[in-house]
């Protein structure tokens, strides 16, 4: 079990939207694309020591971008993300992991 509650989460998302969020008591992290919000949840209580409060998933398509005759240059993947809220607006430190 503790091995999955490691994997769930694969990184912190860190873009000046999410600073302002942090504010507000709520985090994002990149997380497993069949992660749940139990899941997720259980993770961030074990990792981070804090009580969670409520958890959006956030499923983003793949996208492609074109060059100049119709080819596909680039693609992102498709990702998911959570939006975690934290009991009390407590902050937490991303870069201590319990």
């Amino acid at each position: 079990m503790n091995e999955k509650i490691y994997t769930v989460l694969i990184s912190p998302v860190v873009t000046e939207k999410t600073a302002r969020l942090t504010e507000a008591g709520k985090y994002t992290f990149f997380v497993l694309p069949s992660a749940t919000k139990k899941n997720i949840k259980d993770a961030v209580e074990k990792i981070y020591g804090t009580d969670v409060d409520k958890v959006n998933i956030v499923k983003a398509k793949s996208k492609s971008r074109w060059g100049k005759t119709r080819k596909a240059v680039q693609k992102r993947t498709a990702r998911t993300k959570a939006i975690v809220t934290i009991k009390d607006k407590k902050s937490i430190d991303l870069n201590k992991i319990q």
